[in-house]
């Protein structure tokens, strides 16, 4: 009876390191995935609004007609889901009033006294995702991120 009584307590050991490893592994993954979505829409809202300025450099007069291709949102529309429960509804608002503005931009066109507002909005943006692009203590000591 004792041999198959160790068997069984092996066996369970060994299934809850193994559920353990799948998990760390799927958390670290999960983890990488938010680092980058939060980099990647950063740095494509900062790319956009930098365009939509040095677009105005070019005097054209006071509307710049679209399409833009340069000028775009994708990553938020790609990843905003990521963020749920994550940002509270002020915070996920402004960030997706700047994305749907710069959306219409590149889509549309834009003023050139709104494309010259939008590095602020943008930046405003860019410092509430900031929390959720920068690897954590646990992120680079633990999981070595």
């Amino acid at each position: 009876m004792s041999a198959g009584l160790a068997a069984v307590l092996r066996a369970l050991v060994g299934g809850f390191f193994t559920l353990a490893g799948a998990l760390d592994v799927e958390l670290r993954r999960d983890r990488r995935h938010h680092l980058g979505a939060a980099r990647l829409v950063i740095a494509e809202l900062r790319r956009s609004s930098r365009t939509a300025v040095v677009a105005t450099d070019r005097p054209v007069g006071d509307w710049y007609e679209g399409p833009f291709p340069a000028i775009s949102a994708a990553a938020w529309s790609r990843y905003a889901a990521d963020f749920v429960g994550r940002l509270n509804a002020n915070d996920a608002a402004e960030v997706d009033g700047v994305a749907t503005e710069i959306r219409a931009a590149g889509e549309l066109g834009f003023y050139s006294k709104e494309a010259n507002e939008l590095p602020a909005r943008v930046e405003k943006a860019a410092e509430i995702l900031e929390r959720f692009a920068k690897p954590s203590w646990f992120d680079r000591h633990i999981w070595r991120l």
